[in-house]
């Protein structure tokens, strides 16, 4: 099929009736890209009849199944789509609004090679054409998961997601009218969520006259809060039957001043410091959380979520409930007889875990014991690691059983100010960790990220939303696609790249950490990724691959810059030691200078104190060398604290701050 050629349009666009808003925003988006690649620009036109005049014809539902080959996309699962092409038309086919709207979208990716790799427009390849035709296909889809959600804060960030087909946007008080709008053109759910415990029972209203609806910590009722905000640092007393009606209500009246939403939050605060009180530890049943033998309060927390979801449930039976596995409610209730209401949703959020081996999969403790003595972690921490790297697929296991196909996993790709920007290259491992969800039925993904982030995790964001729609990817596959519409002629080099980092990160980290980038970048993976960068270089010549490239191999050298940072932090505490402090400071402030330099150059990087967060990793490092070398005063807490506040002013007077 001829869509256009030598200037002309040779296809027209037919909404079909019925298909209303979305219809006609499908069409404009299908006429952009096709104005962007040939400059010319297709007639879309609505009404009756037009199965008559269309070439290109849009539809979803019912009305679409007379143009389906073999099985009907209506009774598909929910956002399926059809592609169908035959000599003279193009059907784009939906089950519903967004199966249609990903229609598009997969025709524009697939067929006609635009490549939605990031969020905005600067972001996007369009390749120019003059003629665009198509061969006869027909394609249908249904996807892995049933959601698929991606943290938003930016307009970009809502189109990238339906271009990606992901289907929900998180969102809080302070997200915009116009983000929502957007969201809401796409047919995008909404999940209001948070750390909302101090939401439902506000300090402000209640912690005075009524101190016993708060954490009871060492014999004395706790709620530190400040004025305004919905989070603490102590949770609530989720056994007291007053808190749980006062919670329910308020959640309630919450859904009736803001019914747009499909989703509550019901999440702790992001804090520890769970009740202690008779009742609330009773309900908790005893297992212990083997990471850092602390208490699991999940027993207490599914009692609680589940007295509120049936509360909830008589007046909107319609809305869902979020609850959180994290922190103190990670390990799950081992009570065989504990399930969820089935108007709750859980969300596991595995912060900490080995990010550089696949969750679900087995691994010796040969090579557990291997990457620790590449990543410099004492024997005697063993047993701690060996738990970290197995009891994660444990804990998804038994939570899909008590969430009964309701299970969520809230992904980690990189977005945090934690993580500084710094690599993380975990795109294989993401799709590893695919085929256990798929064997355990996880029901969706949330991908925390960021578009100021997408030098540094951009492949990690683009491949992990291929996994959320189809299952797990192809690796090479998708590296061969993502760099030949980022990179052009530079793919081969630059895929070289992205796999270097990869196996260096997946075969010497061990864990979770900031100071991964000094193991990952050794001098032979520095020298190997400056290599194909720089033949990269020679190659891409054009705009915008040109200057893709140019962040790229910016943020490589910020990482680089950074990885000397931290071995000067290492470093500058022998140099005291020996006597040499100005010399140490003068090393260190050189080497964070240097990396500051090109922090602030990379400007898609996500802004953060990077001052205040190289402080916080100057002091967990003197607390890291303390404790390799036996030096057990200065591995303490209160001794790291008090060399940080010796050290850092002194940076701060050579810099003349």
């Amino acid at each position: 099929m001829r869509i256009c050629g030598g200037g002309k349009a040779e296809a027209r666009i037919a909404v079909m009736p019925g298909t209303g808003e979305i219809g006609r925003f499908a069409a404009d988006e299908l006429q952009k890209y096709v104005r962007k690649m040939s400059g010319v620009e297709l007639p879309v036109k609505a009404g009756e009849n037009l199965e008559v005049t269309g070439d290109i014809l849009l539809c979803y539902g019912k009305d679409a199944d007379r143009w389906c080959e073999g099985k009907a996309v209506s009774g598909c699962k929910e956002d399926s789509y059809a592609i169908r092409v035959t000599d003279d038309r193009l059907y784009l086919l939906g089950q519903n609004e967004r199966g249609l709207l990903y229609a598009v979208y997969v025709f524009l990716e697939d067929e006609l090679g635009v490549g939605f790799l990031a969020p905005g427009d600067e972001n996007e390849w369009v390749p120019r054409r003059r003629v665009i035709t198509v061969k006869p296909s027909y394609h249908l889809a249904e996807p892995a998961m049933r959601l698929r959600g991606f943290s938003c804060s930016l307009i970009d960030e809502v189109d990238w997601m339906a271009k990606n087909k992901m289907n929900y946007v998180l969102v809080d008080e302070n997200t915009s009218g116009e983000l929502i709008e957007e969201a809401k053109k796409r047919r995008m759910m909404l999940y209001f969520s948070g750390h909302s415990f101090y939401r439902w029972l506000p300090p402000a209203e209640y912690w005075e006259t009524h101190p016993e609806y708060y954490s009871l910590l060492n014999g004395e009722r706790v709620c530190n809060y400040q004025q305004g905000e919905h989070m603490g640092h102590q949770q609530i007393c989720v056994s007291n039957p007053d808190v749980i009606g006062i919670v329910s209500q308020n959640i309630i009246r919450f859904i009736e001043e803001y019914p747009e939403n499909d989703f509550y939050t019901l999440w702790p605060n992001d804090a520890e410091a769970w009740c202690e009180c008779e009742n609330c530890r009773a309900l908790d049943g005893g297992e212990v959380n083997p990471l850092n033998g602390n208490q699991s309060n999940a027993g207490s927390y599914v009692y609680f979520a589940n007295r509120v979801a049936e509360r909830v449930a008589v007046v909107h039976p319609e809305k869902k409930l979020n609850i959180i596995a994290y922190r103190s409610t990670l390990v799950p209730p081992s009570d065989p007889t504990v399930f969820l209401h089935p108007n709750i949703v859980l969300e596991v959020a595995y912060w900490g875990r080995p990010c550089d081996h696949p969750v679900g999969q087995s691994i010796t403790e040969e090579e557990i014991a291997r990457r620790m003595r590449r990543a410099e972690i004492g024997s005697e921490e063993f047993d701690t690691w060996k738990r970290r790297y197995l009891v994660y697929g444990e804990f998804l296991q038994r939570w899909g059983e008590i969430a009964k196909g309701d299970l969520l996993i809230f992904d980690y790709m990189m977005a945090s100010q934690s993580t500084l920007s710094l690599p993380y290259p975990m795109f294989g491992t993401v799709q590893e960790d695919h085929k256990f969800y798929r064997e355990i039925g996880v029901a969706g993904c949330y991908m925390q990220a960021h578009k100021n982030n997408c030098t540094a995790y951009g492949l990690n964001y683009w491949m992990g939303a291929k996994a959320y729609w189809g299952g797990p990817q192809d690796v090479d596959k998708c590296l061969n696609e993502f760099c030949e519409k980022r990179f052009g002629a530079g793919a081969v080099p630059v895929k070289t790249y992205f796999q270097v980092l990869e196996r260096s990160f997946r075969s010497q980290t061990c864990g979770f950490s900031p100071f991964t980038v000094s193991r990952i970048l050794r001098p032979e993976v520095v020298d190997k990724c400056r290599k194909a960068l720089e033949a990269a270089a020679s190659l891409v010549h054009r705009n915008p691959q040109k200057e893709w490239l140019a962040r790229t191999r910016l943020h490589f050298e910020y990482a680089y810059k950074t990885k000397l940072y931290y071995d000067a932090c290492r470093l500058i505490i022998y140099q005291i030691h020996e006597g040499n402090e100005a010399e140490s400071m003068r090393s260190l402030m050189d080497a964070y200078l240097k990396t500051r330099e090109l922090y602030d150059q990379v400007m898609e990087l996500r802004g953060c104190d990077i001052l205040s967060a190289y402080r916080v990793v100057l002091h967990s490092l003197i607390k890291q060398e303390g404790k390799r070398h036996g030096d057990v005063p200065l591995a303490s807490v209160e001794a790291a604290e008090k060399v940080t506040e010796y050290l850092w002013p002194r940076l701060y007077d050579i810099q003349g701050w």
